[in-house]
């Protein structure tokens, strides 16, 4: 990535003043170019993975440089966020967050905070935490990790009120993660059976804090539950889902390389039904990419000369992507149906003299594509999509950036925030002032 072709993609000068180079994400954009650059940053990085590795440094890059120009929202801890606007920027800081509550803890008057992340101790260098929190995805390789929260927090409960950084090799911080698909398919079979799941799992934990020492300098909200309700407001959201967005639009650019090179074994790929349904898929991919570059296109300005993704084509896709996925991944299933399912057992059946003689007469392909050629392409469909780690995929995108009712939620309070329902209510009212019980009230409709 350091290549000379990387120069203006992957690459640009930071704006530290360290003389240095840093990935796009990481610098505060400062106009549409710098947004577009960032999104065709965004693309590069995801197309080493196909798509399939979403929580890569780029994404909270989103956060980190949005520190810049919104470090006055953290009042007393201002400088806490420049300098990690600094230290981000110039080391492309690989960072982790920690958003969620355990859920026994989301109705803290029914469970009470004794797991919730909370301060349990004031020094003079800075607080003493202690909890948990989740969803830390890819946090066993990542340096940092934010701890902070989406909901906000009661207004008597100060001490969980917070937003911070911590070390993941910090004393007393502890991951706990899931089982590892890529250790899985590692034990069950070759790359040629799983090609997905043993290269691009990213693994999901929960972090927990046994009194763990934050400086001052690493705290970015204090016991504020007002300002930290307000804190998902700053921009990195939007950031965020410029890189979500793009992400996911190369993932789907590889779905349906793989679903139209997979229906050739069916027999069906040039059925009308087939091929329409297909085209289906395809406008989704198309629609997924438009909002991507409207993002960058059609930008919001903010603090200090500073610009984000579009704010609303930023929240809509936070909405669409948690039921686009999901019907997605359906459609895959009906296109494919049987044909996912049965298959040899592994790539040991090739390896076996008289296996093989059965496998290339069943399972031969259109045209001269090999039983072979045939098999490794659907057990590619099916790792990304049939598999515990399919299935996982599934599951994040659902649930990308909140849950179901965090991001309806946001939507409605964004509209009502920078006035888009109050337009609404305008046109809505203009229509009314149009005709009252006796007819018509404006001149051009009498």
């Amino acid at each position: 990535m350091h290549a000379a072709t990387a120069d203006g993609v992957l690459s640009v000068e930071t704006d530290t003043g360290s003389g240095g180079w840093t990935h796009p994400m990481f610098r505060a954009a400062r106009s549409g170019a710098d947004l577009l650059r960032q999104r065709d940053s965004v693309a590069a990085w995801a197309r080493l993975s196909y798509g399939w590795l979403a929580r890569t440094p780029d994404y909270k890059a989103g956060f980190a440089s949005t520190l810049a120009h919104t470090a006055e929202f953290y009042g007393d801890f201002a400088s806490s966020a420049r300098r990690w606007y600094r230290i981000a920027q110039e080391s492309c800081l690989y960072l982790n967050h920690t958003f969620v509550d355990l859920p026994r803890d989301r109705d803290s008057a029914a469970a009470g905070p004794d797991t919730a992340v909370r301060v349990v101790a004031e020094r003079d260098g800075g607080i003493v935490v202690s909890g948990a929190k989740m969803v830390a995805t890819n946090a066993a390789l990542t340096s940092h990790n934010l701890v902070s929260s989406l909901r906000g927090t009661p207004q008597d409960e100060p001490e969980r009120a917070l937003c911070f950084m911590i070390a993941m090799n910090a004393p007393g911080v502890k991951t706990i993660c899931r089982p590892s698909f890529e250790a899985i398919a590692r034990r069950a079979g070759t790359p040629f059976d799983y090609p997905l799941s043993s290269r691009f799992d990213e693994n999901d934990a929960l972090v927990v804090m046994q009194d763990v020492f934050v400086p001052w300098e690493d705290v970015l909200i204090y016991r504020d539950p007002q300002r930290l309700a307000q804190w998902p407001r700053c921009g990195h959201t939007q950031n965020m889902m410029l890189q979500g967005c793009t992400r996911l639009a190369v993932k789907l650019d590889f779905l349906i390389g793989c679903v139209v090179e997979a229906l050739k074994t069916t027999g069906k790929a040039s059925s009308p039904a087939v091929r329409a349904t297909v085209g289906e898929l395809i406008g989704w991919r198309d629609m997924v990419w438009a909002m991507s570059s409207a993002m960058v296109g059609d930008p919001t300005q903010v603090a200090d000369g500073a610009v984000l993704p579009n704010s609303r084509t930023s929240m809509a896709f936070r909405l669409l992507s948690q039921t686009l996925y999901p019907r997605i991944r359906n459609t895959i299933n009906t296109l494919l149906a049987s044909t996912l399912i049965v298959q040899p057992s592994g790539s040991q059946d090739w390896h076996n003299a008289d296996m093989r003689l059965l496998l290339d007469v069943y399972y031969r392909g259109p045209g001269d594509r090999t039983a072979q050629q045939q098999n490794k392409i659907v057990r590619l469909l099916w790792d990304a999509t049939q598999t515990e780690f399919g299935s996982r995929h599934d599951l994040f995108e659902r649930t990308y950036y909140g849950s179901n009712e965090v991001v309806r939620l946001s939507q409605f309070g964004s509209a009502e925030a920078d006035g888009t329902l109050a337009a609404a209510k305008e046109l809505v009212d203009a229509c009314l002032d149009d005709y009252d019980l006796d007819g018509w009230t404006v001149a051009h409709l009498k």
